[in-house]
């Protein structure tokens, strides 16, 4: 199924409804150069299909999926962090241990729809409560965090919609460290 051409909402919203275009039912679709402005895609499963040049400003994707979708060149989903440049990150660790990272000019950096980051490229500047380490959340994972060491990641995914893939997990904010929840 293809819609190829710039529609308004309210059409879309009818082919939603005329043609059974659910949550459920909407991975491997193409919806090339459609206006999603404003719609809520809370939660939705969009994976494998393809929006390029999709307008999506404004648009609702809490925890949608968009793993393997083709949304280059889409429009209103940019990264949550900095496209270049030196900037900090906060990651949560073990123990609530919060660590402040230097995220270098040079790294690959990746968004999804989220505010979670990754990054292949830190520096490690402080660890709160007096910590002289801290552990990564993830239970696959055994990296460790002290103050000063530079950690690198060789194989980052390049591909922003793999959000929880390799890489550097970071937030923008420290209130959003705080707040994250391993789920």
């Amino acid at each position: 199924m293809e819609f190829a051409c710039k529609i308004k909402l309210s059409t879309y919203r009818e082919l939603i409804k005329k043609r059974n275009l659910t949550i459920k039912n909407i991975r491997e679709k193409k919806f090339s150069n459609i206006d999603f402005s404003e719609l809520n895609f809370d939660s939705a499963d969009f994976r494998s299909a393809n929006f390029d040049s999709a307008d999506f400003k404004s648009a609702n994707f809490d925890s949608a999926d968009f793993k393997n979708c083709n949304v280059f060149s889409c429009n209103g989903i940019a990264l949550s962090c900095p496209e270049k440049g030196e900037f900090i990150g906060y990651k949560k660790c073990q123990n609530n241990i919060i660590v402040e990272l230097k995220i270098f000019p040079s790294a690959k950096r990746s968004s999804a729809t989220t505010r979670k980051c990754r990054a292949s490229k830190v520096e490690v500047l402080k660890l709160s409560d007096n910590a002289k380490v801290a552990y990564s959340l993830h239970p696959d994972y055994d990296q460790q965090y002290r103050k000063g060491d530079i950690i690198e990641v060789k194989n980052f995914d390049n591909n922003r919609w793999n959000e929880c893939s390799t890489g550097i997990h970071f937030f923008i904010t420290r209130k959003e460290a705080e707040l994250y929840i391993l789920i």
